[in-house]
This record gives structure tokens, sequence and C-alpha cells, in this order.
């Protein structure tokens, strides 16, 4: 997978976690 994909990820990761304002293990 290239990096931008992989960044792409987890910002859009991080933006639905701040929406449903739940956090993951391991963070």
């Amino acid at each position: 997978m290239p990096p931008e994909e992989t960044l792409a990820i987890m910002q859009f990761m991080d933006a639905v976690r701040d929406q449903i304002g739940v956090r993951f293990p391991g963070e």
C-alpha cells in the first residue's frame, strides 16, 4: 500500500474516532 494511502486511512480513522468519541486500545 502506498504511503499516501496509509496516511489518508490513518487521518480518516482519526476523524471517525473524533466523531464517535471512541478511542481504541493501544493508544
